[in-house]
């Protein structure tokens, strides 16, 4: 049978982002982004085969970095 399993997790409930590269990975740029959170249904998201996997480790830090200032400055006003 065919299957689709759609898995999300809430950018705000992401405490680490990891990136595993063996060497012919790193040469190719490509590896897997592991994501650990608070989600209590799926602590641990392993994102494989990615392209510029350091680049999306990067973007994802980043967005949710933006997301938590923008929830500080909300709780503030």
């Amino acid at each position: 049978f065919l299957m689709r399993r759609l898995q999300e997790t809430d950018l705000l409930r992401i405490d680490d982002v990891v990136v595993l590269q063996s060497l012919p990975q790193k040469l190719a740029d490509v590896g897997d982004v592991v994501l650990y959170s608070s989600d209590e249904t799926t602590p641990r998201v392993r994102l494989m085969g990615i392209e510029r996997p350091m680049s999306v480790k990067e973007t994802i830090r980043e967005r949710a970095a933006e997301l938590r200032r923008g929830l500080v400055q909300v709780r503030a006003v």
